[in-house]
């Protein structure tokens, strides 16, 4: 039901643009699609409590924060309106995006009091990302356009970690997980030249920033009544990336 609203406001977000511009401006539809490669980056931060009988309330709390960082393609698919004046450009798109970037992070601690040591290991997933971003170029020459976009991109972030104790101190392991609507800024730079011999094609080159979200966090606790490890992992990652895109001008 959120993929459909989403679908509803980017139509209605690319008509509007179309609308704009109908004046004394030279509009045109286009379609296309990307490929690339980015870094998502951030730091992981695992808070770990022990509230079973064995430990006294005063015993210290755990803080493990952790460098996160996995690369991976990008593909994705765009259609939007633009609208030219003398040099200037000014345009509104869609995209839609698969970020290959799930590497796992795997690390180890000791608990603050030194009784318990665990390995951990945390994966982040992103679900399809959709984007709605507003583009201004400017031609330095017939046959190379620099641009700008700034935008919002939408989408469902998934973290889930697991724990895995020390077995001969204390043979237990808990997986916590949690699944949330996050929205981020997207912005870029880049550049757009016309392909030869074709009636509409161009070609593109991009640098995107896509900025932190809401921090995801999933916790959860093992109720043995004796330690009752309870944990909370949390990460806040943003991802730099570089695409090409080929395009169809529908003139």
């Amino acid at each position: 039901m959120k993929r459909n609203k989403l679908a509803i406001f980017g139509i209605f977000f690319i008509s509007l643009t179309a609308q704009a511009f109908e004046s004394d401006w030279l509009g045109n539809w286009l379609v296309g699609a990307s490929a690339g490669y980015g870094s998502r980056t951030g730091s992981n931060q695992t808070q770990l409590s022990y509230n079973g009988s064995l430990f006294p309330s005063t015993y210290p709390q755990s803080l493990i924060i952790s460098d996160y960082s996995a690369p991976g393609m990008i593909f994705g698919l765009f259609m939007g309106y633009q609208a030219v004046k003398g040099s200037w450009l000014v345009g509104g798109e869609l995209n839609v995006d698969h970020h290959d970037m799930n590497d796992d992070l795997p690390f180890a601690f000791t608990d603050a009091g030194n009784a318990i040591g665990w390995s951990a290991l945390t994966h982040y997933k992103r679900d399809l990302v959709a984007a709605f971003t507003a583009r201004v170029g400017y031609a330095l020459a017939p046959y190379f356009m620099p641009y700008v976009r700034l935008g919002v991109e939408f989408g469902r972030d998934t973290l889930t970690t697991r724990y895995d104790a020390n077995p001969s101190v204390y043979p237990n392991s808990i997986e916590v997980s949690t699944a949330t609507y996050v929205h981020r800024a997207l912005s870029g730079f880049g550049f757009e030249i016309p392909l030869p011999m074709t009636c509409g094609a161009t070609f593109r080159m991009e640098y995107n920033w896509h900025s932190k979200s809401k921090t995801v966090k999933a916790s959860g606790f093992l109720p043995d009544g004796l330690v009752t490890p309870a944990f909370e992992s949390a990460l806040q990652p943003q991802t730099h990336s570089g695409r090409v895109a080929l395009v169809w001008n529908f003139f």
